[in-house]
């Protein structure tokens, strides 16, 4: 996902987001982590977090087919 909410409750683009900061999900809640590699930019679940994001069950059943 390319938006989370920052600590204060802001949208926050992958762009704009640094190290520092703590984000979540802007569906769930749920703690997000950033994915900042070379070519792609991301916000992620953690892994063992809440498995009821429809965003996350949705990337999941992607993955499956």
């Amino acid at each position: 996902m390319l938006f989370a909410h920052d600590e204060k409750g802001k949208q926050t683009h992958i762009e704009d987001s640094n190290g520092v900061q703590e984000y979540t999900c802007i569906i769930c809640g749920s703690e997000v982590s950033r994915a900042y590699g070379v070519v792609r930019h991301y916000f992620r679940h953690k892994v063992g977090s809440s498995t009821e994001c429809r965003l996350k069950l949705q990337k999941m059943l992607v993955k499956v087919k």
